[in-house]
């Protein structure tokens, strides 16, 4: 059976409603409230705010979008370089669309995808058995982007600038989004490292989504 083509056009506020229904199809609690959201999913659906359900992401069962560190922990899959599949190759000029084999290896960037995205699992999955982590299409994460990393959370599983606290009323803007690593991008936007941001209403082309999920006991 052939693979689909991954996912995009998906804002932060689209990506919490699937991962809410995923939940309730598989009788998990949700993990964010959606209460003050309305519209249609995939077409109009916006939210004055929404926030977990839990203190922490890793309090709720069902699921929900990943954490910027758990992101990038899984993408990287214990390797320490570039891409998981080793060293960048250096362009000449900074944005340069030039082929770089790690990245061919196991993604979909400005090279090789013809501005599109692309049947996902078709590339070298890294060392966790995790497809298209780099390329193809780029992933929300449920952190508040924060400029100079993490925010003031723990180190030890940080919870990023996070969307936790009923207090929180304003539009939820500038949710951080992983790397902008969609099929269009040159290859050093698709580090494992890479970290940019957009507004959480933004559904962009080559913008999706990969739900995560807590196994609590």
């Amino acid at each position: 059976m052939a693979s689909s083509r991954a996912a995009d056009n998906i804002s932060a506020f689209d990506a919490t409603a699937y991962a809410n229904e995923r939940s309730r199809q598989e009788g998990f609690s949700t993990c964010y409230d959606t209460a003050a959201c309305n519209g249609t999913i995939g077409v109009d659906y916006d939210c004055e705010k929404f926030f977990l359900t839990a203190d922490t992401p890793y309090e709720c069962s069902g699921y929900r979008l990943p954490t910027e560190a758990q992101w990038e922990y899984a993408a990287r899959a214990g390797t320490t370089t570039a891409f998981y599949s080793g060293d960048i190759r250096e362009a000449d000029v900074l944005g340069e669309c030039i082929e770089d084999p790690a990245m061919t290896a196991i993604g979909w960037y400005c090279w090789n995808s013809d501005n599109r995205t692309h049947a996902v699992a078709q590339k070298i999955a890294n060392g966790w058995g995790l497809y298209d982590v780099s390329g193809n299409a780029a992933e929300w994460c449920n952190d508040l982007f924060d400029g100079l990393g993490y925010g003031e959370g723990p180190l030890t599983n940080p919870t990023g600038t996070l969307i936790t606290s009923r207090d929180i009323t304003p539009p939820v803007q500038n949710a951080r989004i992983q790397e902008w690593e969609d099929s269009s991008k040159d290859h050093d936007s698709c580090k494992s490292n890479t970290r940019c941001c957009a507004s959480s209403a933004g559904a962009d082309v080559g913008t999706g989504l990969r739900p995560a999920r807590t196994k609590v006991d």
